[in-house]
Formats: C-alpha cells, sequence, structure tokens
C-alpha cells in the first residue's frame, strides 16, 4: 500500500491541486494529511472541499483549530493572528464543521 502524506496547506489551492495530482499519478492508495489545511493563503473553503474529497485521514492542525476557536491564538504572530481572523469569518458552517 502507497501512502501520501499532505500537510502545511494554509489555503494555497494552487499548490494544493499540484500535490493531490502528483500523489494521484504517483498511485497512492491513501492520502494522510497532516494538518494546517487553512490560514495565510485567500483559497481555504476551496482547500478544505479538496482535502475532504481525496484525504482518508485529517489530523487538525493549530490553524485549523484556531479558525474555529478551539484553540488560543495569542501565541500567534501577528500575521498568524490576522490570518485567523480573516479565514474565521469567510468560513462557510460546513467548513468550520469539518475543521
Amino acid at each position: 500500500m502507497k501512502i501520501g502524506f499532505i500537510s502545511d496547506i494554509h489555503s494555497n489551492y494552487d499548490s494544493l491541486n499540484v500535490a493531490i495530482a502528483l500523489l494521484h499519478s504517483e498511485g497512492v492508495d491513501e492520502i494522510v494529511c497532516l494538518g494546517d489545511v487553512v490560514g495565510y493563503g485567500a483559497e481555504p473553503g476551496k482547500c478544505i472541499e479538496m482535502v475532504e474529497k481525496n484525504a482518508n485521514t485529517v489530523i487538525a492542525g493549530n490553524h485549523d483549530w484556531a479558525c474555529v476557536g478551539k484553540t488560543d491564538i495569542t501565541y500567534f504572530n501577528k500575521y498568524g493572528k490576522s490570518a485567523v481572523l480573516w479565514t474565521s469569518n469567510i468560513l462557510l458552517p460546513q467548513e468550520r464543521s469539518y475543521l
């Protein structure tokens, strides 16, 4: 069995799309996401949808949990805090539920 890993996507849909396509072209049987689907980038919803459709196992990252209020953001740097707050404001209810 071939297992592919993805992580630290941080809402970068273009890179995620390339990574998923590469894993599929390599014939992986299962994809595991090691967290941080969202944060920093401009396309959190598209990234959540792609991970949900392609990853068999997903572990929540600190940015994922921060965007849904499950972790304190006081230890994030100013860019991280800003990204968390922005992402949190645009997530749809089903995206929040997934994270």
